[in-house]
């Protein structure tokens, strides 16, 4: 029987793909084997001292004691979790390349919509039309396409996240982050949108409707 000096709410293990990672004690014993780990505790501002006298202490104490590995516990958790965290920054990764895919879609598909347009663009000018009347009306058609799209996504997501929280017990989406993701969205899709909507504006009456 061992008598129980404390509970730690969450104390992991080093490995953290072992099915009983979640399932760990800290326990003074001596072990028969040769190899042991040591887990040692340092004062404030004492660890890196201390890792550096470490080695010595010990071939004092014991010359059979040869330390190969010593971690802190900040490298341990970045070498337990390096996958992971190569995993997220190659999501991370991706997604911005996504949005400056979108964006320059969006560029595109702005420019194509300016080009066949123009001849109603130098009618509205001709007709009285200012530079800013032009660039409000189609940064206004792009935040309600931009906001529509966006609307469905998060509908999805929504949907998508339920399904992993009762499949996979996955931790749900916090509901703040989906308006937080629509607002981005929309400053990203005007941004995009500004400077074809800028060109769009400074089109004479005359050059788009000579044609007319």
């Amino acid at each position: 029987p061992l008598m129980i000096r404390g509970v730690i709410d969450r104390l992991q293990a080093s490995n953290i793909h072992w099915k009983n990672a979640e399932f760990s004690l800290l326990i003074p014993a001596k072990l028969s084997k040769i190899n042991a780990m040591y887990f040692i505790r340092a004062e404030e501002g004492e660890k890196e001292r201390l890792m550096q006298k470490i080695p010595e202490l010990m071939l004092e104490k014991s010359h059979i004691r040869m330390p190969r590995h010593l971690r802190s516990m900040e490298q341990t958790l970045e070498r337990s979790y390096r996958s992971e965290t190569a995993m997220i920054n190659t999501l991370i990764l991706i997604m911005l390349l996504l949005l400056l895919i979108t964006s320059l879609g969006i560029i595109g598909l702005v420019s194509f919509n300016i080009n066949k347009r123009k001849k109603q663009i130098g009618t509205r000018r001709a007709l009285g039309a200012t530079r800013a009347n032009i660039l409000s009306y189609f940064m206004l058609e792009n935040a309600m396409t931009t906001f529509i799209g966006t609307l469905l996504g998060a509908c999805l997501t929504i949907a998508l996240n339920i399904y992993l929280v009762h499949e996979y017990q996955v931790p749900p989406v916090s509901l703040l982050l989906l308006p937080v993701t629509i607002l981005c969205l929309l400053i990203l899709g005007q941004l995009a949108v500004l400077w074809p909507a800028i060109k769009a504006a400074r089109l004479s009456p005359a050059l788009a409707t000579r044609t007319v």
